[in-house]
């Protein structure tokens, strides 16, 4: 079973943005860095969970899969 890397990456490209829109202060670089690493990170985990329960249920493919992975790189 194969999935798109290209809509993979978009996923988590979105959610980081979505994670950090309201990120806002005075922290330095160095601290930016780490919180958006931090969020990169756990969005990465989620997708990866959602991905992975998907795939081992044989649904990656399934309309409503692809539905879920959609509201996940929205949320």
């Amino acid at each position: 079973m194969t999935f798109s890397a290209t809509l993979v990456e978009g996923q988590v490209v979105d959610t980081v943005k979505h994670l950090l829109a309201d990120f806002r202060g005075t922290a330095s670089a160095a601290s930016g860095v780490s919180q958006a690493q931090e969020a990169l990170q756990s969005a990465q985990d989620e997708l990866d969970s959602q991905i992975g329960a998907l795939t081992a249920a044989g649904l990656l493919t399934e309309p409503a899969a692809i539905d879920k992975l959609r509201k996940l790189k929205a949320a």
